[in-house]
């Protein structure tokens, strides 16, 4: 009874209806404190330079082995490590290992054209033109004013004013970028199930299944319009940080089933906190002192 003190009482009863195996690592993976992770920005300063500079500061960090670009903090705290130079000038960024995958999953080169489609406030956009060296033609879309000047700060720091950025509604874009993308990431919207912390009841308290019935509809707008501006050869990643499967897996079937130019694409994830999705569509990231509980599928538009 312990492990599920805390959580609404709807949301345990659907993980234990359609997540029987993972309920409790969930849940503990939930419970647990979260460490501060975060990345290193190539635009403005290297690996080795990051090291180097870090250790001389008495900065302690630790490896990510899947992920050469990120690090977890060990001291100082979170707080005194906004207020260092490697902050302050944008050479970092604090970022959960998790949001972290849909980036490296999109094989991303120099030359491509890449659409961010829910990209406030900016982890994974400022992350693809680290991963690119800023070498693509890169387009950021939110749509509530505040969170997109939020993203234009964001951007602006890392110093990524090449990034064309766009207050619109994402659903829309599809229709405007007409098959004008070789890689889309739909970083959807969601009921945030993945971040639910039983100690601060502020973090679930607008959830209900009307909630995530909301959300999916959302999400839908936001897939189709995506989907539409990729162009044919081109990848598509879609993730979210929660469990509901009308978020995840059934969104992608109802899509395979309405798009049936979209395919899936096989991918493994190279760290053991995961399972794979309903029907083997995308992959669960489980909780843990570093992960949120996150969801992540990648699909192809046949050429």
């Amino acid at each position: 009874m312990g492990l599920y003190q805390g959580f609404p009482e709807d949301f345990v009863e659907k993980l234990e209806r359609y997540f029987p195996k993972y309920v409790s690592e969930i849940l503990s993976g939930l419970k647990k404190a979260k460490k501060t992770t975060f990345r290193i920005n190539r635009l403005k300063i290297t690996r080795s330079e990051f090291v180097s500079q870090a250790r001389k500061r008495g900065i302690k960090i630790q490896d990510v082995p899947w992920y050469e670009d990120a690090f977890v903090l060990v001291s100082p705290n979170q707080r005194e490590f906004q207020n260092t130079d490697f902050y302050e000038a944008g050479q970092v960024y604090l970022q959960s290992l998790s949001s972290m995958v849909p980036p490296l999953l999109m094989d991303l080169s120099a030359g491509q054209r890449v659409l961010d489609l829910c990209s406030a406030p900016g982890s994974k956009t400022t992350q693809i033109a680290s991963l690119t060296g800023g070498q693509v033609d890169l387009v950021a879309v939110e749509k509530i004013r505040p969170r997109y000047y939020k993203l234009k700060a964001n951007l602006s720091r890392q110093g990524c004013e090449f990034v064309q950025t766009i207050l619109a509604d994402g659903g829309m874009m599809g229709k405007r970028y007409s098959e004008g993308f070789d890689r889309v990431l739909v970083d959807a919207p969601c009921s945030a199930e993945g971040r639910f912390d039983p100690a601060d009841p502020r973090s679930f308290k607008y959830w209900s299944e009307r909630k995530v019935k909301e959300m999916a509809h959302k999400q839908r707008r936001l897939l189709v319009s995506g989907i539409r501006a990729l162009r044919p050869g081109g990848i598509l990643v879609y993730s979210t940080c929660t469990f509901s499967p009308e978020e995840n897996e059934f969104m992608i079937k109802w899509a395979l089933n309405k798009f049936p130019e979209m395919e899936l694409v096989e991918f493994a994830l190279p760290f053991k906190n995961v399972f794979r999705g309903i029907d083997g569509i995308g992959w669960h990231i489980l909780p843990t002192d570093c992960f949120e509980g996150f969801y992540v599928v990648k699909l192809r538009k046949k050429a």
